[in-house]
């Protein structure tokens, strides 16, 4: 741009503008990126099972049947209800009211203790039941929380949603009494047992103190602060000023933050070890997942693994590790999946009329031809009636470029022939020159100029031979052989409700994804040739010097015209279209040559059946015209 002002002083205006242009465009953006940010959410990224992923609260279904929730929301003069998130007691209501509305649990919260987010808290949940499916489906699942709080919401939740029996821990005497209360007030004694652990005290002893021989899992949501850190401090409580966040300081802060607080989890599981299989906790901050897992991997725990909790505008984030390696441990949650990681798939609708039956095993018939026919190795992973699954590697590119190959072999097979007439012409003409000498050897004679040109054809011949014995069966070298394959891929064929057959090309490895597309593609051309390029209501009309070819949708080029041997006839004259002749447009017509005139008599002589829809016939008679 510099040097445009430079060498062109007439260029500055212009340049001006666009500069300015993309700067209103630079700042449009990102006014609109800050007006967007704050309605941006990752409910998208729930848990799939959770309930309010596809059916977030009613706010007004909520505020016409529940009075207490209808005090903490506002009527504007259009009708739109708002409800104040930035108000403790709002927020308190909510969840109350949610727990009675969507789960049939009374709940008592006192004012000054935190106030559990259900969305979350359901994340955390149905991802241990994922696990437990995983590793212990057939068992009636005994689990322990730790820091069950006032509102006890893990065991109650985990009793309504899951089916679970509950050991609750928790180390404030105040919460412990809210907790039996809320248990009993459900009558929920049976399945959850609230007890109450000194800060001080080891979990070791608490937890074997029970005759259960193991607990399934635990789980723990700890504080997640530390008590050093300022209160105005950014890195101590995020600003939110879309939700109000209340609780007491032993339950938002403890000493070390949560990095040290599951750091003594970590240190009691060493000391449990079987007794409880699966070991759990939630992180609030992602920072803290790197100390975590170094220390369970100095622990020498046998799997670990960790996960993302979604809702609103908040993520967690939990970590899970076991001794027993018999347990599987693997992220079953959904999160966000990162574009890379996606594989590319291509697919298409095989047409009716291109496979005969039109069934799995006729395509799998047809393709497995294909492959053979590209040098594809393959192996069949799953064939039923209705679908059926290949794995597939190519070691070269063979189906790009296939016309231009083909127009490249007939032309060196055309000169190939007429360097062989040459040849013969000359070896003629040498053994009629031979005829008139007394030794009948042509070249004592000849001139030197012309002995040379004999002598450069003859080993031009004999070169020709030799590379064409060479090209009949070319040598693999062991290198070639132990290459990796440019492709792999798999091809899956499924029958749809519909009776509709769709074919699915799947990228796994390779040197591009547009191999495979392009794979495709000349598969779909494969299909499209057999199909018949005459369909119903489309005339072809003849006269006595003049003929309309099909529209260009159907007769594309002369190479399909020749490949289906297309024939056109009308009740006075058969009109038979010749290798060469492409039509110009739709509807446009072409004169008859002499050539034409004269097939075209031929063409009257060979009996052909009128169909009385579409006057188009098909007759294989014609097949040595192409």
């Amino acid at each position: 741009m510099l040097l445009g002002v430079i060498f062109c002083p007439q260029l500055k205006p212009i340049i001006r503008v666009k500069r300015n242009c993309r700067c209103i465009c630079l700042l449009f953006c990102l006014l609109l990126g800050l007006l967007l940010a704050p309605g941006m959410t990752f409910n998208q990224f729930m848990h799939p099972r959770n309930i309010y992923k596809a059916n977030p609260p009613d706010f007004k279904t909520l505020a016409l049947h529940y009075p207490e929730f209808r005090k903490h929301c506002d009527l504007d003069t259009y009708g739109k209800l708002h409800f104040d998130f930035k108000n403790p007691e709002a927020v308190l209501t909510l969840t109350k009211t949610l727990l009675e509305k969507d789960f049939g649990l009374l709940v008592d919260i006192p004012s000054d203790s935190l106030v559990p987010r259900i969305p979350g808290r359901l994340n955390y949940l149905l991802w241990l039941q994922d696990l437990m499916e995983e590793n212990f489906k057939d068992e009636r699942i005994h689990c322990i929380d730790i820091g069950t709080g006032a509102s006890c919401i893990y065991p109650l939740l985990g009793v309504k949603v899951c089916g679970w029996k509950f050991l609750a821990i928790e180390s404030l005497s105040s919460n412990v009494d809210f907790a039996r209360k809320n248990v009993e007030k459900n009558s929920l004694q049976h399945v959850i047992t609230v007890v109450h652990v000194a800060k001080d005290e080891s979990l070791y002893d608490v937890i074997n103190g029970f005759e259960l021989p193991y607990f399934h899992f635990w789980m723990c949501n700890p504080p997640f602060f530390d008590t050093d850190e300022p209160e105005g401090s950014r890195n101590v409580i995020p600003r939110d000023p879309h939700s109000a966040t209340v609780g007491k300081p032993e339950e938002m802060r403890t000493e070390g933050g949560e990095v040290r607080f599951v750091s003594r989890l970590i240190d009691e599981s060493v000391k449990l070890n079987m007794k409880i299989r699966i070991y759990t906790s939630m992180l609030g901050r992602k920072i803290s997942l790197r100390p975590v897992m170094d220390k369970l991997r100095s622990c020498g725990v046998a799997s670990m693994c960790q996960t993302t909790f979604s809702q609103g505008k908040t993520q967690r984030w939990a970590v899970a590790w076991t001794f027993d390696k018999g347990v599987i441990l693997k992220d079953t949650s959904t999160v966000k999946v990162k574009r890379k990681d996606k594989k590319p798939s291509y697919g298409f609708t095989v047409p009716e009329a291109a496979l005969q039956p039109y069934t799995v095993n006729s395509f799998c018939e047809w393709l497995e031809r294909l492959f053979v026919e590209c040098g594809i190795t393959y192996s069949k992973l799953e064939n039923s009636e209705v679908q059926a699954r290949y794995s597939a590697e190519a070691m070269s590119n063979t189906w790009i470029g296939s016309r231009r190959k083909r127009r490249a072999a007939k032309q060196s097979l055309r000169q190939s022939d007429a360097k062989k007439a040459k040849i013969e012409e000359i070896d003629e003409r040498i053994n009629n020159e031979a005829s008139f000498t007394s030794t009948g050897n042509c070249c004592s004679e000849m001139p030197s100029n012309h002995k040379a040109h004999v002598s450069n054809q003859c080993q031009t011949t004999e070169q020709s031979a030799e590379d064409g014995k060479t090209a009949e069966k070319p040598s693999i070298s062991r290198e070639q052989k132990k290459a990796d394959p440019i492709l792999k891929f798999e091809v899956t064929a499924q029958e749809s409700d519909a009776r509709s057959l769709h074919v699915n090309f799947i990228f796994v490895l390779g040197q591009t994804p547009d191999l495979l597309h392009q794979l495709m593609q000349y598969s779909w051309n494969k299909l499209a040739e057999s199909i018949p390029r005459t369909p119903s209501g489309h005339t072809l009309q003849c006269s006595d010097r003049n003929f309309k070819y099909i529209p260009r949708a159907w007769s594309r080029t002369a190479a399909d015209l020749a490949a289906h041997q297309l024939e056109c006839c009308s009740h006075s004259r058969g009109i038979t279209p010749i290798k060469g002749a492409v039509p110009a447009g739709r509807d446009q017509e072409h004169r008859l040559t002499p050539a034409l005139a004269h097939r075209s008599r031929a063409a009257q002589a060979i009996p052909c059946q009128m169909n009385q829809d579409t006057k188009v016939q098909q007759s294989s008679a014609l097949s040595p015209y192409f």
